[in-house]
């Protein structure tokens, strides 16, 4: 093979194309020598994870502030060739009319909530009957599915070290005649559980760690955090309603009267229903006085700070969440709310790069397409002096559009013309300039007018 010296002083006759430099596209396989192993961790269960963000609403309400801002941006299909972006488009409008009754902006919010909340989101391609085509999504619950495992809780991989499957865990009772797939002799499998091929399942993770194949979340981080204050704001409840309603202790007897246990259990049956009845009768000898509770004085303290905790793991402002600002100065909240749509765009970035690789590839490849769609977010904007720049992007965009369909238009009615010409065009004559032939069937040609001759004189 010349170098590039070589070719300069001619010793050789020409310098070798660049895809004898470029491995890949010389052929050449890859020899790794290393091995990707996953073993299941322990960590949060998926059950406890979408029970804290049921349960405590400052995570209820961060996750759906970042998911509705995320998904305010819009987006659009773009590609190349202007056949695959409007195949796609009339792909995802379709939606719901062949498999699950979910729109493709349903199947994209929840994308973004199930990577907040649980890591990853997971979702099935539904395949024609043929078993050839993609031609409908499915969104499925993260808390049935998991990688395909075997007896030592391994995930099994492939020659090209990829997951090989995926489990889903159904309840007990329900019938599996006619879902899933053959499962490997290796996938171990329990009696309410199915294998799924990999070609069938779009698993998304937000952030990776380890060897890259389960995702964690926003939600996992902050976990210990929420159930700590959950349980000091439950400690807080019960201390706030002794302080309100003090407890009230009897004395029953006195220097003449010695109580029996008998008269001290009537007593307490008697307090029982002050909560009840706004009147009572005791005996004279019965003194009756409140307990004095004395308040926590770091309660409110920590709680914020495990409200900071919560906050930092979500990657949401406070304010944005709660609503209340007073000890936030407006610099400060400009601040994060600069830092908040950094981490917007991140995430939106991010989770668009995997639906192309995961959603929009396998249904370009099954389709005979040679490109691969982008789908293009929105930046996320939530200042009001943004929003002109917004619109502005926008508009471009629909003025690159509409110039798109009209050289396409353009071009079509070239190709209409050009077919019409060579249809008519006689087979003698055909591949000669139309004006030298004498006759061309179906298109008329003006005569040559000879000169009159002049006359001498």
């Amino acid at each position: 093979m010349p170098t590039f010296l070589e070719a300069l002083t001619g010793n050789e006759s020409k310098l070798d194309k660049q895809q004898f430099y470029n491995l890949a596209a010389s052929g050449t396989k890859a020899d790794s020598k290393t091995k990707s192993v996953s073993k299941k961790e322990e960590r949060v269960s998926k059950e406890e994870l979408e029970l804290v963000f049921l349960t405590d609403s400052f995570i209820f309400n961060a996750v759906n502030v970042a998911v509705q801002v995320i998904m305010s941006a819009g987006y659009e299909i773009t590609a190349k060739k202007v056949a695959v972006r409007k195949f796609f488009e009339k792909f995802i409008d379709e939606l719901g009319d062949v498999g699950s009754d979910s729109t493709w902006e349903e199947i994209l919010t929840r994308i973004f909530q199930d990577n907040y909340i649980y890591g990853g989101s997971w979702d099935e391609l539904v395949w024609n009957l043929g078993d050839t085509k993609p031609v409908d999504i499915k969104t499925l619950s993260p808390r049935e599915m998991d990688f395909a495992r075997n007896g030592n809780g391994n995930i099994i991989l492939d020659q090209n070290e990829k997951p090989v499957g995926y489990v889903q865990t159904i309840p007990y009772g329900v019938d599996k005649d006619g879902v899933g797939d053959i499962a490997p002799e290796s996938v171990a499998l329990n009696d309410n559980q199915i294998f799924v091929q990999a070609k069938r399942i779009a698993y998304i993770p937000l952030y990776t760690y380890g060897s890259g194949f389960e995702g964690i979340g926003k939600v996992e981080p902050g976990y210990k955090a929420t159930i700590w204050k959950l349980n000091l704001l439950k400690a807080g409840a019960e201390s706030t309603s002794r302080r309100g309603f003090s407890p009230v202790i009897a004395k029953v007897g006195n220097d003449n009267i010695h109580p029996t246990p008998q008269m001290t259990a009537n007593i307490l049956e008697k307090l029982k229903t002050l909560d009840y009845s706004k009147y009572m009768a005791i005996p004279n000898y019965v003194e009756l006085t409140t307990l004095d509770v004395k308040s926590i004085d770091t309660y409110e303290e920590f709680l914020k700070y495990l409200t900071a905790m919560q906050s930092a793991a979500l990657g949401v402002p406070i304010p944005f969440v709660t609503g209340l600002g007073e000890e936030t100065n407006r610099a400060t909240l400009g601040t994060q709310l600069e830092i908040f749509e950094l981490s917007l765009n991140t995430i939106a970035n991010r989770i668009c790069r995997k639906i192309e690789k995961y959603i929009f590839k396998p249904i370009a490849e099954a389709n005979g397409f040679d490109e691969v769609p982008k789908l293009e977010w929105g930046p996320v904007i939530t200042y009001k002096e943004k929003t002109k720049e917004r619109q502005d992007v926008i508009s471009s965009r629909e003025k690159a559009d509409k110039e798109d369909e009209e050289k396409d238009k353009k071009d079509e009615d070239m190709d209409e013309k050009e077919e019409k010409l060579e249809m008519t065009d006689s087979g003698s004559n055909s591949g000669n300039p139309m004006v030298s032939g004498r006759q061309i069937q179906g298109v008329s040609q003006k005569k040559k007018i000879k000169s009159p001759k002049k006359k001498k004189i």
